[in-house]
Order: C-alpha cells, then structure tokens, then sequence
C-alpha cells in the first residue's frame, strides 16, 4: 500500500544522509496495537546505567514491519558506551544485567485497541562506501517527556560491510555530487499525533494513550517540543562479559519538528493550455512559491528549487524509463517552467507517465524538503516525435515591410527592377578599449589636454615602453593602440604613422621564432595619420600565442608581412631627415628609416619570424623589423604584471647572452635594422643606390648619432638582449655594431645608453 508522506532530508556526514518522511493525510502509515489485519506491539526498558531514562522499540515479532526492536537495539550504558540488545543471543544483555528490564517484564499492555500512526526515517548510505573503515554507526532518535528527560524511541545499530538489512534504491538520491543508492529504514510513533490524542482524551482514557504508556512520567511529551537527533561513530568493538561493547563518539545532533513546517508546499505538473507542452512549477498553498522563498531568504536562509522530469513509458505491464531532465532554478519563481517531452515508443506505448520531482534546497545547511507529482496519459501519440501542427482559424498573411527615410524621396521601381531591391550592408567593427602608448620609459598623464604628474580617476594614461599589459582570450582579439607624446605645451599630441610602412604585432614563440600580425588597413577604424594602430588576432592564432611563455609583445615597423615598395622613387619612398624631432618614437621611426635607406645590404635574418596570412601560420622567413613599442600580454582572467621601482621582477629573459629565460636558450643576437633593397629599378635610379662597401653611419655625429644609436640600442634591449651583449656590439672592434658607427666614441655611447642600459653596466663604461 502507498502512503502519503513529506520527505525532509539532512545530511549527517559526508557518507550519511537522514531522510525524515513524516506522514501526511490522506493515507498515513497506520496500525493497531492489539488486533487488526497487521498490529505492532512495543517494548519499554527502564534503563539504570543512566537514571532510570525509558527506551522504546517495538516487539520482535514486528521487526519485518518497523525494523526498530532489540535485534539491532543498543542500550547506553555509560557516557559514550552502548552494549547490543539482541534477543537471539542464549541470554540477553537486558537478562544478565540487573540494571535493565528483564525480557518477560517488557511487553506494554494497551487495555484498548488503539490505532497509531509511523513516521518513517531512512538512512541513506553513500554509494560504494560500507562502513568498511569503522565499526559502526549509532543513531538515536529521542522524544522530551514532561518531566524534561528524554524518552529514546529508537537507538539502532547500523553495521559496517553487509551485515546491514540494507534496501538497494532504484532511484538514488543525489545531493551535490554524493549519490546515495542504499538505505536502512525504521519506523517511529508520528509525535504529533501521539500528543494531540493525549491532550483530546478525557481523563478517564488519557493513561490508556500510547503518549502515557511510552514515556518516562506517564503524562505524556511536551506538546510541539523538537525530536532530537544524535549520531554517533563506533570507534572500535570489545568484549564486555561475553557481549559486545562500542565504545563511541558522538559525532551530530540535531533538533527536527514535529510536523512538516512545509506541508503546504507542493509540486505541479500540468497540460498547459497555452500551447502543446506542459508546466511544471512548485507551490505554496496552491500557489506560486515565490513569496515563501523570498521570505525564507530574508531571515538568513537561502533557497532554490531543482527540478526533475522523469518519462516512463508503458509497453505492455512494463514501465520503461526512457528519458530524465533536470534543472535548477534560482529566480523567476511566480512563474511556470515549460517541458515537452518526447515519448519514443509512442506508435507501442499504451500510456505514459510524467513523474515530476521537486527538491527544496536550502543552500546554507544542504536541507531540503521534496515533492512529487505525475502526470499520467493514455495518448502517448501526442507526444511523439512530430509535433500535431496547430490549426488556425485564419491562415496568416506575409507582411511586407518597407522602411522609408524621413525627408527622403519614395523609393519608387519601374517595371524592369520589380523585386530587385538592391541591399546594402556595413560591417563595423567595434573595439572594446583603446590603448594610449608612448615611446617614453615613464607614462604620461593628461587632465583635461594638460601633461600631469598626478594620476587621478578620470585621466587619460599613455602607457610607456614596458608599462601597459593586454588580455588575450582564446578567441578572436581586437587591439587598438594610440601613439602620442608631450606636446610643447604640455598637451598630447598625436604621432603621424602614415609614412612609416606596415606595422606588425609580434610575439616570441619558445623557439625563438616570431608570430607576427600586420595592423589593419582600414583608416575608417584606425588613421595612422592619428597615430592609431589597430590589429585583429584570429582565435586559431590566439590559441598558437596563448602556448608561448615568453610574456612580451612588440610593435614593431618591418616587412615581414607587406611586400617591400617596386620603385625607389615611388610613392611609397621614406624620407625623413634624422635628427629633426625629439620625441623618442620618431627619433627611433627616423633612425630606421634612415639606416634602411643607407645600408648597402640586406641582412637576412634565419628562423626569426613566421608571416601570417589570413589566420594560417606559413613558414619560418626573413624579416626585417624595428620595436616601436613592447609591453605584456596575460591571459583573460590574469592578474596585470605590475612594474616600477617596487614590483616585482618582470617576466622578461635573463640577462645573460647565452642563458635561459621565459623563451628558453637565445639564439646569438643579431641586428633588427637591416637595409631593404628595392625590388627592381632602372639604371636612372640605381644613383640613388648606395654602392656596396659604402657605410653611410660615417655620416652620423653629434646629436644624430646619439639618436640612431638609442634607437638601435632600445631595439635590441626589448627583445632581451643583455647589457654585455650590447657593450660588445658596439664597442668591440670587428662586431657589426662597431663597423657601423665607426666613428662612435665611448662618451657618445654613455649618452646613448643613459635611461637604456643598467646604471652598473653604463658606470663600467666610464672607468674604461
């Protein structure tokens, strides 16, 4: 027979799950106590270990019905020591012990037959777990008398392994990610019911209630006092006169109700008139549950509900189940939630059943209330896999739209463009954020157009060499950079990058190689004549940059990914007198330019750079390329690094020429200014040729030479060559650097390197 109950569970330990199912109208549990078509007796021991206190199980005999009697009853006999009850033993405990009731003195007398409604409680054991580390558990069940002591209406004994008379669940109860699939249940006098027949007795048949017959006082329980819980974990086994002892820890306590605090809610599920599926909600009082669980919410709890939707199927006298849908639901709960299912064997099935599982999750101490509700139909072919179309009354009507310009002539079509409306379509792209950089070491701020000193909130920040960190997502990533200086009078200005060639985003790889991504042409998202920059990094080259190490990005001026210009005298030609601008970017663009145009030869770097095309990685190649800005990239998510005099070190390559850093072992160092010959010329322009063995850097002197050095020396310094490395170049004779600027003196080299070069290793040149 089914009965009507109201689950509440809570969670004893990680392995231990009490389920409380108290019994609910219209059908509670119920049995007589002496005649009927099933009776449950009981049994009350006085126990003298500790005060006389009273505990209650039912007769031996009733142990297929309640599970709760002597042959998995403990009795307390000290503190934290508990002796088994079991009647099969030659001589009970209860029997050898003067301190409790004999076995023939046991039995309760009821003078009536008086019928007595259970609650159920099921402890449910995790999945795979036995108890196989432990002896045991203990759990104790206690009703309050109204003399104030406790009157034990169950205290069994829940064994390791499989000595327990476990029930194997078909529908496991899962809470977080414990499934639990095994249980032990017992049944218990319902306490509420129990007190409210006490207190509607007369006089006359009070002391004939079970409430009088089971307690201590014989005047019954405190009305609406809580049921108390206690856990307790078996430490180990011993022998106690030939019985067996558990000396224990207590491990929980817990207070519960007398009666579901949630018996109005409930849980529906229902044909929704709206359309052709079905609605699924819970309920309190009939109604929307939203009101109960904001309340509940705002007095420190905190409420949700997981839903679960099962289809069982009926083929023939099976019930087969064919799906299950879950979900959870945090808001919007004065709403219903839509389903639809789908019956698979809908041409076979006879009906079909919806079983609807509410579970009311308090997610500060993992209780929850649960209730179920099934929806049955005997037309499972509406519900099959093609969906009934709907039938209108009217059948619609195509609607065309046509949208006019305010003040704007009719669109009007003559005979031959009828239904050839031309569409246009604009693609904008949008960028996120917009970086101001600058060439500068330090950063400058700007309030109100004004150079600053003070960075407030509001400000506009350009970021100097090595200052600003950039995200990177494992999709496609926009950037775009804003190259600006300190204007004469303190205002920013912008740098005008429109002679200066193609620009690349460059990135390190482990090998030493560079993946480089040229800056977008469209002047309508990014003018260089602005000095703005901007890149798209496809997601396939994000995910490639995102397995490198090395930290550092670059920005740098080259021709890796633009083909060089076909004519020395063409349009495209640089020219740039050095010297003429302070700024330290245009100082650097100027030097390159410059030296590009001077040398004789092109320098092909080996295995330095990959040329990108669309967003497929090519071949390694040789390439040509000057740093004009460098900074950091983290990945989306990570902490910005942190520079300046107090942060911490940067991820940047070790200093020693040869060593081993975020990229791991360096190549040897080789130049990043390289001349670039024309692709082809005529013999009228070959006089604008240097001639081979020509070095034009004899030219350089003064301030000249102390800009295109710098630049040169900055470049080299930012893909992480270290200070010696630098200092050798330059200084030694027969170094590449050397040859270049043979005209260098170490006085012109300290001016240089000053704000380039450590203080230590610039000091090391002076003693020289």
């Amino acid at each position: 027979m089914a009965f009507t109950t109201t689950s509440k569970f809570v969670q004893i330990t990680p392995y231990l799950l009490m389920e409380y199912m108290y019994a609910d109208e219209p059908t509670p549990e119920t049995y007589f106590v002496n005649n009927g078509p099933v009776t449950v007796g009981y049994d009350k021991l006085v126990n003298g270990y500790m005060n006389n206190n009273v505990q209650i199980f039912n007769s031996e005999s009733d142990y297929s019905i309640t599970h709760n009697t002597t042959e998995n009853s403990v009795v307390r006999i000290g503190e934290s020591s508990f002796v088994t009850l079991d009647s099969n033993l030659i001589i009970p405990f209860n029997d050898y012990s003067d301190d409790l009731t004999n076995t023939i003195d046991l039995p309760i007398t009821f003078p009536s037959n008086i019928q007595v409604i259970y609650d159920t409680v099921r402890y449910h054991i995790r999945a795979g777990y036995n108890l196989n580390n432990i002896d045991g558990i203990i759990m104790g069940i206690e009703y309050q008398d109204q003399n104030l002591e406790f009157v034990t209406v169950s205290q069994i004994l829940i064994k390791k392994g499989t000595e327990q008379d476990y029930y194997l669940n078909p529908s496991p109860v899962t809470i977080g990610s414990n499934i639990y699939d095994k249980y032990f249940e017992i049944k218990i006098p319902n306490l509420k019911d129990m007190g409210d027949k006490y207190l509607t007795a007369s006089n006359v048949f009070k002391p004939q209630t079970l409430a009088s017959l089971i307690s201590s006082s014989g005047e019954g329980f405190i009305y609406g006092s809580p049921i108390r819980i206690s856990a307790w974990q078996v430490q180990n086994t011993v022998d106690f006169n030939g019985y067996q002892r558990y000396n224990s820890s207590l491990i929980s306590t817990l207070s519960l109700e007398q009666e579901d605090p949630f018996s109005n809610i409930g849980a529906t599920i229902k044909e929704s008139d709206q359309g052709q599926f079905f609605e699924y909600y819970a309920t309190d009082n009939e109604g929307f549950i939203e009101d109960f669980i904001l309340f509940q919410n705002s007095i420190g709890n905190s409420y949700y509900i997981s839903h679960e939707i099962e289809v069982l199927e009926q083929i023939g006298a099976a019930f087969i189940q064919t799906s299950q849908f879950q979900s959870i639901q945090t808001t919007a709960y004065d709403l219903p939630n839509y389903y639809r299912p789908i019956v698979r064997n809908a041409g076979v099935a006879a009906s079909f059943t919806l079983r609807y599982t509410m579970s009311l999750v308090n997610n500060v101490n993992q209780n929850r209330t649960i209730r179920i509700s099934t929806y049955t139909s005997s037309n499972p072919s509406q519900w099959g896999t093609n969906i009934t179309p709907i039938s209108l009354s009217n059948f619609p009507q195509v609607q065309k739209i046509y949208n006019r310009i305010y003040s704007q002539a009719d669109i009007k079509l003559g005979n031959n463009n009828q239904g050839k409306i031309r569409e246009i379509v604009k693609y904008s792209n949008v960028f996120i954020d917009q970086n101001y950089v600058t060439a500068t070491i330090n950063n400058l701020i700007f309030v109100d157009n004004t150079l600053s000193n003070i960075d407030g909130a509001g400000n506009s920040t350009a970021y100097g060499t090595g200052k600003l960190t950039i995200a990177i997502s494992p999709f496609d990533n926009f950037y775009k950079f804003k190259f600006i200086k300190s204007g004469p009078s303190g205002d920013p200005v912008a740098i005008d990058l429109s002679s200066s060639g193609k620009f690349n985003l460059s990135f390190v790889n482990p090998k030493g190689n560079k993946i480089q991504i040229p800056s977008l042409d469209d002047r309508g998202v990014a003018n260089p004549l602005s000095g703005e920059l901007a890149f798209k990094i496809d997601e396939s080259i994000s995910m490639q940059i995102l397995q490198v190490t090395d930290r550092r990005f670059f920005i740098t001026n080259g021709t890796t990914i633009n083909p060089a210009s076909g004519s020395v005298s063409g349009s495209e030609t640089i020219r740039v007198a050095s010297g003429v601008s302070d700024n330290v970017l245009e100082k650097r663009i100027e030097s390159v330019v410059a030296t590009r145009r001077a040398e004789n030869q092109s320098i092909a770097s080996v295995g330095n750079s990959v040329s990108i095309t669309g967003s497929t990685l090519a071949s390694t190649v040789g390439n040509t390329s000057s740093v004009m800005y460098w900074g950091y990239w983290k990945k989306d998510g990570e902490e910005d690094f942190v520079t300046g005099a107090t942060a911490a070190p940067a991820p940047v390559i070790t200093t020693s020429g040869s060593g081993t850093g975020i990229i791991g072992t360096l190549a040897p160092a080789i130049s990043i200014v390289k001349s670039i010959p024309p692709l082809s010329f005529t013999s009228g322009q070959a006089s604008l040729l240097t001639s081979p063995g020509t070095n034009t850097s004899q030219s350089l002197k003064g301030n000249t030479l102390i800009s295109a050095l710098s630049a040169e020396m900055a470049g080299y310094k930012a893909i992480g060559w270290a200070d010696s490395t630098i200092m050798q170049y330059f200084l030694n004779p027969g170094k590449p650097g050397y040859i270049k600027y043979p005209n260098l003196t170490k006085s012109d080299f300290v001016k240089a390197a000053n704000g380039i070069l450590s203080p230590a290793s610039i000091s090391s040149i002076s003693v020289q």
